[in-house]
């Protein structure tokens, strides 16, 4: 098989719950992330989060915000606007 032919190779995916480090508190670019759309939302960021539960957060923040729907579930939906 040529380069040409091969297929791309994702990113592998884990679960979050699964992480070494989920239970760690949420990381500074999370938080910054989460405020910008718990703001588009109507939500309010909770105190207290961890690594693991800031990406759930942030797909239900897309979801509530518009910005994802059911039918286009990793926000691949055509002229979606961020920001």
């Amino acid at each position: 098989m040529t380069a040409q032919n091969r297929e791309p190779v994702g990113t592998p995916e884990k679960d979050p719950a699964d992480w070494t480090t989920g239970d760690e508190p949420v990381t500074g670019p999370q938080v910054s992330y989460l405020q910008t759309l718990a703001h588009q939302a109507g939500r309010e960021v909770p105190e207290g989060l961890t690594k693991a539960r800031a990406p759930e957060l942030i797909d239900e923040y897309l979801f509530c915000a518009g910005l994802r729907s059911a039918q286009y579930p990793e926000g691949d939906a055509p002229n979606v606007r961020f920001g």
